[in-house]
């Protein structure tokens, strides 16, 4: 999930039915992710349910070329900058002039 006002991306997850928030976590330059047998992937973030430290979460896929994708979506979000916005503030550049009145 990656935030369109901020730029930033996130791993959310739900359970399948009552939709319960299991993981809320965001991505970061330095995550690394492990190989767990051929199926899996394992990883350590900060959940965002408020505990501190980092917890490890592992993921088990149903096929192998899923967890390359995934592994590629990861890669290429955990070093995402935020979003550049407008400047905000009045300068002689951006200002209104008489005639736009």
């Amino acid at each position: 999930n990656v935030s369109s006002n901020s730029g930033k991306a996130r791993l959310v997850m739900r359970a399948k039915g009552n939709y319960r928030l299991i993981l809320n976590a965001s991505l970061y330059p330095q995550m690394k992710l492990a190989s767990m047998d051929k199926k899996g992937i394992t990883f350590a973030c900060v959940n965002g349910e408020g505990r501190d430290g980092l917890s490890t979460f592992a993921l088990k896929f149903k096929d192998p070329t899923i967890v390359e994708e995934f592994r590629v979506a990861v890669d290429k979000h955990k070093g995402s900058k935020p979003i550049e916005t407008a400047p905000t503030s009045k300068t002689p550049e951006n200002s209104p002039t008489a005639t736009d009145a």
